[in-house]
């Protein structure tokens, strides 16, 4: 049924947002002012709900400007948490190329990052730095790349600069996707699956159990950006369970992965 509901109900939310786009427009970028970016906020909020994600959000949101620093699990990360803050996302520049996604990221606000070309890292810098410094707020990622959700991953301290720069604080943010208590198998974006791939495996569940947790914000005037990236780290690292991360892709996330397909199958059948 869930599967049914996103690929009906998908495109028509991708041409209401093309259209949207339109609309908004005329009036400058649609995330530079306040109409457009609550409507880009329900149009993410309206996507997470196609998707049957129901959110568990613990603390709240730094008012802008401010830097949020999570952990990446997902393209879902995306509409989670761009449904519950008012900020631009800094993604890697091949998301630019996605048919209609790329159009839609370019057009409200996100920002673009050329990793492994030289000079990247700077203008990236740059870029966020840019938007920090005239009031608005960021969302980085970085672990530079996804993970299965079981743990957190090295933070790269590059990016931080520039809040540091802006004298903005940095608000770390930890992001889950539970099932039975433990990390969702079927949701991280991981081992080379295609987005399409993605969408398929997540779709065999009825709803995605999400979990937000925004941590005290972190004051940057007088810290390095290695001190700020670690601390940052460790906040969203306390909320993960050690034991997760001894869990084995070959045997107790496969066999779950095995297990919650059974069931989303058994429970369909039912239906």
């Amino acid at each position: 049924m869930r599967r049914l509901i996103v690929f009906i109900g998908g495109p028509i939310l991708l041409l209401a947002g093309l259209l949207l786009l339109l609309v908004l427009l005329p009036f400058g970028p649609p995330h530079l002012h306040r109409t457009g970016s609550r409507i880009i906020r329900l149009w993410l909020a309206t996507a997470a709900a196609l998707f049957g994600v129901r959110c568990e959000v613990r603390g709240a949101p730094a008012p802008a400007p401010v830097l949020f620093v999570a952990n990446h699990v997902s393209w879902l990360d995306i509409p989670v948490i761009g449904s519950r803050v008012e900020a631009s996302f800094l993604s890697k520049a091949e998301i630019r190329h996605w048919p209609v996604i790329g159009f839609l990221a370019a057009r409200t606000g996100t920002l673009f990052i050329e990793r492994g070309r030289p000079g990247a890292s700077e203008a990236a810098i740059g870029t966020v730095r840019d938007c920090l410094c005239t009031g608005h707020s960021v969302v980085l990622f970085p672990e530079a790349g996804t993970s299965p959700g079981r743990s957190v991953r090295r933070f790269h301290p590059r990016l931080v600069q520039a809040a540091i720069d802006c004298a903005v604080p940095v608000q770390p943010v930890a992001i889950q996707y539970l099932h039975q208590g433990h990390p969702d198998p079927l949701v991280p974006f991981v081992d080379g699956a295609s987005f399409l791939e993605s969408v398929w495996r997540i779709t065999r569940r009825r709803y995605i159990q999400a979990r937000l947790t925004f941590f005290d914000p972190i004051e940057t005037r007088g810290r390095s950006r290695d001190e700020i990236a670690t601390e940052a780290r460790e906040r969203i690292l306390s909320v993960f369970d050690p034991a997760w991360e001894e869990e084995t892709v070959d045997s107790t996330l496969a066999s779950r992965i095995r297990n919650a397909e059974d069931a989303e199958t058994q429970r369909t059948r039912r239906e």
